[in-house]
């Protein structure tokens, strides 16, 4: 029995709060010198109360952490998610009853349409650096993470606008992205001034982007994406100088790690394409970055 206690003891200590160790008495033989223990998990029920997400939404995001037997870090785990997921204002996490155990999620979404006003200088002068950005979005159109949004910029030579959609289509969140961007440009300063130099171009993309490794402090991130690009340049407004059609496809990955005192984020973009341009109609490129940041504490 000391040793039943001790067994049980050891289990709660590792964080398997809701693991006991018994003695199996049937195949225990002592005449033999022979005790055989086990160890006795309850089952946990998990319960989920939301507000303004689909329970589908929650569940999917936390299944990772619903183990056999249930620990306190995947409670840790579990916390943490809630904690991190951007769509969530408030949540609470109980465990309640005996067996099963009921593991009660309760969460309340954030408000979901999002509206700025940016006033920025941080465009080429020649098509006007200072300008006004209006961004609107709703960032949960169906409860599950669903995102919609359209941007709009001006400046004294340059109007760009972009629609796109971010859907979640698996239930570890890989998330499908589409996006739309036209803009049309004219030289306001500098030496082609004169020349009435004007641009006109639009991108689409769509691409996929599926999270490997989703912990606490470790995340890693890979994505397909594909693009085309057409860019038109006129010369005194309706003479075509240039004419570049670009198809691109990507493929990126991307590490961040996080604790309370440092963190590192790496970047990486592999991209292949193929443009109308002469001498490089073909090309391969690659895009690093890495950033680490350390709080810094002051010794006293």
């Amino acid at each position: 029995l000391l040793l039943q206690e001790r067994l049980s003891n050891y289990y709660v200590e590792k964080g398997y709060f809701l693991s006991r160790v018994r003695l199996n008495r049937q195949k225990t033989d002592l005449s033999l010198g022979i005790a055989v223990f086990e160890e006795i998990s309850r089952d946990v029920e998990l319960r989920i109360k939301a507000e303004g997400l689909r329970d589908s939404y929650i569940q999917g995001k936390i299944g990772q952490f619903l183990n056999k037997p249930l620990s306190q870090k995947d409670i840790t785990n579990i916390l943490y998610t809630l904690q991190q997921d951007s769509l969530v204002e408030t949540f609470k996490v109980n465990i309640e009853g005996e067996d099963p155990a009921i593991l009660l999620i309760t969460v309340k979404a954030r408000k979901a349409w999002q509206l700025e006003i940016e006033g920025s200088n941080d465009e080429n002068p020649d098509i006007g650096e200072a300008g006004v950005r209006f961004f609107l979005g709703h960032r949960n159109v169906a409860r599950g993470g669903e995102n919609l949004f359209g941007e709009y910029k001006i400046t004294d030579g340059l109007e760009r606008w972009q629609v796109g959609a971010v859907i979640p289509v698996t239930p570890k969140n890989g998330r499908l992205q589409l996006v739309y961007q036209q803009s049309n440009s004219n030289v306001v300063s500098g030496f082609l001034d004169p020349y009435s130099v004007r641009n006109e171009s639009y991108v689409i993309s769509a691409g996929f982007i599926q999270p490997i490794l989703f912990l606490p402090q470790h995340k890693f991130e890979l994505g397909l994406s594909g693009d085309r690009k057409e860019s038109q340049s006129f010369v005194l407004d309706d003479r075509q100088f240039s004419d570049v059609e670009a198809n691109s496809i990507r493929f990126s990955q991307n590490y961040s790690y996080s604790s309370p005192l440092d963190g590192l984020i790496a970047l990486s973009q592999f991209s292949v394409g193929l443009t109308n341009t002469e001498g490089e109609r073909n090309y391969f490129h690659w895009n690093g970055q890495v950033q680490w940041e350390r709080d810094l504490k002051i010794l006293k």
